[in-house]
């Protein structure tokens, strides 16, 4: 049926604004298939300019038909299509008007996507991925649906999945990938599971940038809504590098997408978080000698009330979990989290250079742990003093009383394995005057490597010891520090006192348990 023929009918039927639709599509169809005036100069360019061009409007047009909410070009093509069988737009009853607008969308769609397909494979045949427009499916389908547009693309739910895998194949650890999920989660919330990946605007991303700065930093931890978390206190706000560290997230999964192709551009290009006036880069202060020596007169250290009661002075001096916590984290440089996962077949007495392996695997092999990265699973030597204040003795009986960790006395909180040591730590160093801002588990790694710092060692060396990347393509090269030099590198520890002694001197099976 032509076009003249349909102006004749004093009402359009749905079927006859299909038909109208296709007849518009091709007569778009043939201005883009015109010769077109391009640079011979710039050829590539311009193919390329026009290429991403069209893919901003066919974004643009995804974003409408999600929404059913439609430009002005929009509704001036489906006024003249609604004009070309006889009919104004205006008189229309609303539901004829709303697929009109949805026709003229797809039409423009779908003509863009020819033109791409002519730009970028100009010598093979074209098929709409829209079955309105396959002409030869109309025959055959004359009264096709147009009440469910087709909006093509991954939805943000499908982008977040794939960039975790991608963040995975990259090495990440389970705490960047579980900080990760909860923004994307707040991210869910503002805008809609099944919301369209290129639907998503600067606009609304500037907004959950902006909400991400208004996070309030007394309901972490909490489980709550994204808007529950915002405050309008200034003073209540979380610091400037968690809020950079956040939007970061959400940064890179809308640059992998463009880089990928799942979008023609990047809405959060250009979106940063500035650090508010006069807020310094938060780092733990290290613990200083009078300070460690004051920690070392406290009840755990000193003697407690009992293993239950770890603050009130006693005479308990049982050298359990808590402990041998910050006993051996200021010896190795381990990570709190890292600790926390240690299971008996971790520690290695029998080697020639005694050592604790940090590693995804248990004893039988198999995957419970996490890691930050690859370059945290490493070997770490065992210093002298601590086989003498009873380290293997400790080991040894969690072995025998088949505890699942060695740390068993702090649990693995909910993606991040430091969260028990964290709840313990922090009000044990606020009771005793020792809590500086910051300061819980991850303080003992700033005392080890600015100790190690000043007593000359090198950062690489600290680095392997910490279980950092290098840095440089060279440090790649190799494979990791042997044991004796880290050996060399943690016997360079020196705390300007007898920390054996400090601690109570050599283990005894009678009194320390």
């Amino acid at each position: 049926m032509t076009m003249e023929a349909l102006s004749n009918k004093p009402a359009p039927t749905r079927h006859d604004l299909e038909q109208a639709a296709v007849e518009f599509f091709d007569r778009m169809a043939k201005d883009v298939d015109q010769p077109r005036q391009l640079s011979i100069d710039h050829f590539d360019e311009d193919i390329e300019f026009n290429v991403e061009e069209s893919r901003r409007r066919m974004a643009e047009i995804d974003q409408q038909l999600v929404r059913s909410e439609f430009d002005g070009v929009i509704l001036r093509r489906a006024t003249e299509l609604i004009a070309s069988v006889g009919n104004e737009f205006g008189e229309l009853p609303l539901d004829l008007r709303r697929v009109a607008l949805q026709l003229t969308a797809r039409a423009e769609r779908a003509q863009l996507d020819r033109l791409i397909h002519l730009l970028k494979k100009p010598a093979s045949s074209f098929h709409s991925t829209d079955e309105l427009f396959q002409v030869h499916r109309l025959q055959e389908h004359p009264t096709l649906s147009v009440f469910q547009p087709i909006v093509t693309g991954v939805t943000l739910n499908q982008a977040i999945a794939g960039h975790v895998e991608w963040m995975t194949s990259r090495g990440l650890g389970h705490s960047q990938l579980e900080e990760f999920a909860r923004v994307m989660r707040w991210m869910l919330e503002q805008v809609g599971e099944d919301r369209l990946l290129a639907s998503i605007s600067k606009e609304q991303l500037r907004g959950f940038r902006d909400d991400i700065c208004r996070l309030t930093t007394k309901m972490q931890g909490k489980s709550s809504s994204f808007q529950q978390r915002l405050t309008k206190d200034p003073e209540r706000r979380i610091k400037s590098d968690t809020a950079i560290r956040y939007w970061n997230y959400a940064k890179t999964l809308f640059s992998h997408a463009t880089e990928e192709g799942l979008i023609p551009s990047d809405p959060a290009a250009g979106l940063n978080i500035a650090r508010r006036k006069g807020e310094q880069k938060r780092t733990p202060e290290p613990f200083s000698q009078g300070e460690l020596q004051h920690l070392f007169v406290t009840p755990l250290f000193a003697g407690c009330h009992s293993v239950h009661r770890p603050r009130q002075p006693g005479d308990c001096h049982r050298r359990d979990g808590r402990w041998w916590s910050v006993v051996l984290l200021m010896h190795t440089g381990l990570r709190a989290g890292e600790l926390a996962q240690l299971v008996p077949e971790d520690f290695d007495f029998s080697d020639p250079i005694p050592h604790l392996k940090v590693r995804l695997e248990d004893g039988s092999g198999k995957r419970v742990k996490t890691t930050k990265n690859d370059a945290s699973v490493r070997d770490i030597p065992i210093l002298p003093q601590l086989i003498k204040l009873g380290l293997r003795e400790f080991v040894n009986a969690r072995a025998k009383a088949k505890t699942a960790r060695v740390f068993v006395e702090f649990r693995l909180g909910e993606g991040r394995s430091s969260d028990g040591m964290t709840k313990f730590w922090t009000p044990y160093l606020r009771a005793f005057g020792l809590w500086k801002e910051g300061r819980a588990t991850h303080v003992w790694r700033h005392t080890v490597a600015a100790n190690l710092r000043s007593h000359g060692v090198a950062d690489e060396d600290i680095g392997a010891l910490f279980g950092h990347s290098p840095q440089t393509v060279t440090g790649g090269y190799g494979g990791a520090h042997p044991l004796s030099r880290k050996l060399k590198t943690v016997k360079q520890l020196d705390y300007g006192f007898d920390v054996v002694a400090a601690l109570g001197g050599p283990y005894q099976k009678a009194l320390h348990g």
